[in-house]
């Protein structure tokens, strides 16, 4: 009876060992594995093609070699010449790594980032499989790398039209920033304007009194808020997304033209931002480039979220501003916000309006505002 009963234990305890042996050998390896994963650079823009790093290191004496890595990262960051899974706003990109013993291997992906925002990669997935795939050693490793893409920098040099009810259908191509010694024309007269800016030829022929206008002094002072509903009464969540990126991308492009330009420059915008969702934006003015990376900053953290009707915040943020040049950006023109803009006009304030949306319509336009469609 015994001696049957030998090779019967021998075949239930022998395998036993054996699994329990490969499994402990692969732990074994697992544990001696080092794994790090990180961005080579840390801000990039829109476009802009970038490297990520993975590198593994076989710290033992055993082969590692079915070793796999999944890296969990942003939708919007794509990965060159490889087949990846999407779930969601998340990409898996899944490889394979086979390591001898105290090898060391660097892999370098091509990243395109394909939108502004604020990426991190917290956690990738490590996975040991040992031979014939009897046992699996899988674990989660923190790897905290950060990139912040900021939005990209469009050319509007030829894409900005300013239209005027007084030349009625015509429509002039300008530039936003123009030169600061060149002198605009005429405007209506406002109380406080200095007697030796009346503009007498104007005066007679609007039977008006008109002044000088001056686009620019040597210092420019710009204020520019950005609207972040994308339709009126828009509640919450933006709408019509694309307008509302496009006009992310426009205040880049005011901000590097400023910087260019050495205008001191303040942002607004009546959403929150990653980390401060629930705080609508307003900066200090500057015109540092530090403060103009600041600003590019906020940009790519900015949430698609309304979190304050923007008529009532539109009156708040320039409730004092006075001589300032003031750069809207929005999709749509209302009353209340025209008369909000005509208290800035008389409290002599240039207006610029870069409306977002080419089929909107401006709505009770004041006189003294330009007006661009971008």
């Amino acid at each position: 009876m015994l001696i049957v009963l030998i090779p019967i234990v021998l075949l239930i305890v022998v395998p036993m060992i054996f699994w329990y042996s490969v499994k402990a050998i692969n732990q074994y390896i697992f544990d001696h594995v080092e794994y790090t994963c990180r961005f080579v650079v840390n801000k990039a823009h829109e476009g802009d093609t970038i490297y990520l790093i993975e590198e593994v290191h076989n710290n033992c004496f055993l082969p590692a070699k079915r070793l796999m890595t999944s890296i969990h990262a942003s939708r919007w960051l794509e990965f060159a010449t490889t087949q990846s899974n999407l779930a969601g706003l998340t990409r898996v990109v899944t490889s394979e790594f086979s390591l001898k013993a105290y090898e060391r291997i660097k892999r370098t992906w091509h990243l395109r980032c394909a939108k502004r925002g604020v990426y991190e990669i917290q956690n990738n997935t490590l996975t040991l499989a040992s031979v014939f795939q009897l046992s699996v050693q899988s674990a989660a490793i923190p790897v905290n790398t950060k990139l912040t893409v900021f939005p990209e920098i469009v050319d509007m040099r030829y894409m900005i039209f300013s239209g005027n009810d007084f030349f009625g259908d015509t429509v002039i191509r300008r530039w936003i920033l123009d030169d600061p010694f060149i002198t605009a024309g005429a405007r209506e007269y406002f109380p406080g304007d200095p007697m030796n800016r009346i503009h007498w030829s104007a005066t007679a022929k609007h039977n008006n009194i008109m002044v000088r206008k001056n686009d620019y002094t040597a210092k420019l002072d710009l204020f520019v808020i950005l609207n972040i509903q994308s339709v009126d009464n828009e509640y919450e969540d933006v709408i019509n997304k694309d307008l509302i990126e496009y006009g992310i991308k426009v205040a880049a492009t005011v901000f590097d033209l400023a910087l260019k330009n050495g205008a001191k420059i303040q942002f607004a915008c009546n959403a929150g931002t990653q980390g401060e969702s629930t705080k609508t934006v307003l900066t200090p003015s500057g015109s540092s480039s530090q403060h103009v990376q600041h600003l590019l900053n906020v940009l790519s953290g900015m949430v698609l979220k309304n979190i304050r009707y923007f008529e009532e915040f539109f009156r708040n943020v320039t409730v004092d501003k006075k001589d300032a040049e003031i750069i809207l950006l929005t999709c749509y023109i209302n009353r209340e916000m025209s008369d909000i803009i005509r208290d800035l006009i008389r409290a002599r304030n240039n207006v610029k309006i870069l409306l977002l949306d080419r089929y909107a319509k401006a709505i009770a336009m004041p006189e003294g505002a330009d007006l661009y469609y971008v």
